[in-house]
């Protein structure tokens, strides 16, 4: 009787461990999604003002105008 009761608790903490894990993968999971879905916004901002400024120096804008308006450093917009 003992026995049964120790294969039991084996089966249990199985159990318990393999949700334990499950429900980590899950979190882990998500928090990698947030941080692709965080960074894929920095570089598409980053691309569309990369976009804005070409165009702005095509229209004849200096340098400082193009920093003003797309945050980017004038040594990046010098190097476009």
């Amino acid at each position: 009787m003992y026995r049964k009761h120790l294969y039991f608790d084996s089966l249990e903490r199985e159990s318990i461990v393999y949700e334990a894990e499950q429900r980590g993968i899950a979190i882990g999971e998500e928090r990698g999604i947030a941080i692709g879905e965080e960074r894929g916004i920095v570089i598409g901002e980053q691309r569309a003002n990369i976009t804005m400024a070409l165009r702005l120096r095509q229209a004849g804008m200096d340098d400082s105008y193009i920093h003003f308006v797309t945050g980017l450093s004038l040594e990046d917009i010098r190097n476009l």
